[in-house]
């Protein structure tokens, strides 16, 4: 990172990362150049990470994500795979989440792997549209132009601090 970082012309540097070790780095990070960091996590449910990963490492994840805080990144987003009947009842947990913590939380539908991951897609796929009607239920969203290459469609939530973004 630090070598990218130094490069004269770059003018964004960001990083994606499952935010396991994200606490003990964040700051270097940070110091060597990146501007932004997203972080995976699908659930809010100790429980349901270990179910999920099949680690027991959801405290690091969010020691992480306030590390990223304290660093001072000019963003850091949360990614969410949002899967019927395994975290689809989260998806106002993550808004309130967001607001509480100033940060953009983006819900990815879920998309075929290479196998290692045995979901049913018919029986866990949950669309993009869907979460928003979660999300509209509560709390009205205010699209907010996004950068060309983002993948994501994003929304300011009125009233609040956050932001949500629908990959589809």
């Amino acid at each position: 990172v630090s070598g990218i970082g130094s490069l004269e012309k770059l003018s964004d540097l960001s990083l994606t990362t499952n935010g396991y070790s994200l606490s003990e780095h964040a700051m270097g990070l940070k110091q060597s150049g990146l501007k932004r960091v997203n972080i995976s996590l699908d659930t809010l449910s100790q429980t349901k990470f270990k179910q999920i990963t099949g680690l027991d490492h959801f405290e690091n994840v969010l020691e992480g994500i306030h590390a990223s805080r304290q660093a001072g990144f000019v963003s850091i987003k949360i990614n969410v795979v949002v899967m019927r009947n395994i975290n689809w009842d989260e998806i106002l947990s993550f808004v309130k989440f967001a607001d509480q913590y100033g940060l953009e939380v983006r819900f990815i539908e879920l998309m075929p792997t290479n196998g290692l991951v045995q979901l049913d897609p018919k029986e866990r796929f949950l669309s993009s549209e869907e979460a928003r009607g979660e999300i509209e239920k509560i709390y009205e969203l205010i699209p907010v132009d996004a950068y060309f290459s983002s993948p994501a469609q994003i929304f300011l939530v009125k009233g609040t601090k956050a932001k949500v973004g629908f990959i589809s």
